[in-house]
């Protein structure tokens, strides 16, 4: 059995349960964003939200 994984979108955070009903995609607007540039993921599930909230709240570093 498989266990839970990253969804396959690239800018997505949330994860996946196994024979979840999109795959191995979160949601619907995951499954039609894969392979399309993106900085940040549209799916507003909540644990996507945290992450996103979470990376803009880290200051920027600067280059050495």
């Amino acid at each position: 059995m498989r266990e839970a994984a990253k969804c396959a979108h690239e800018a997505c955070e949330c994860t996946v349960p196994p024979h979840g009903p999109f795959g191995k995609y979160c949601s619907d607007h995951c499954r039609e964003a894969h392979g399309f540039a993106a900085f940040r993921c549209g799916c507003h599930h909540d644990e996507c939200d945290r992450a996103a909230q979470k990376s803009a709240a880290q200051p920027a570093q600067k280059p050495a």
